[in-house]
């Protein structure tokens, strides 16, 4: 229990920074570039590093034993997904939109593929690096 709150405390905050973004009626929206002010470049930008932390943490202290990081990530970042998407049909102001939730996915996707194939590429250069530099890439037991 102590590794999974160890492991899952990040994730959980930013999950909970969400969901009060989430709950509120009007976002500032960001003045530049159209791409920066585009709600969907936000959805795909958040959940892409709730997919980082959660790959992280599924590495760690898994939710399913037996079934790959890569398909817990996706999994719990969908679920999440779409209860935040649930959640804002009762948010005055705000609305509950599939194309809000398939950029999460597609967020959450690429973060869980780039993390793998990182943790994959990392495993051929472990003997190249310092231990202590290993130590701090590796789960704490």
């Amino acid at each position: 229990m102590r590794r999974a709150l160890r492991t899952w405390w990040l994730p959980a905050l930013y999950m909970g920074i969400i969901f009060l973004l989430s709950a509120q009626s009007r976002l500032p929206v960001p003045r530049g570039p159209w791409v920066l002010s585009w709600d969907k470049a936000h959805h795909f930008t958040a959940y892409f590093f709730m997919g980082l932390l959660i790959f992280r943490a599924a590495g760690c202290s898994p939710v399913w034993k037996g079934m790959p990081v890569l398909l817990q990530t996706i999994l719990i970042g969908t679920l999440y997904g779409t209860l935040d998407e649930f959640h804002q049909f009762f948010v005055p102001g705000r609305d509950a939109n599939p194309f809000d939730l398939i950029a999460d996915m597609t967020g959450l996707m690429l973060a869980a593929a780039a993390a793998a194939v990182f943790k994959y590429l990392r495993r051929d250069k472990d003997d190249r690096i310092s231990k202590s530099a290993r130590e701090s890439l590796q789960c704490k037991r």
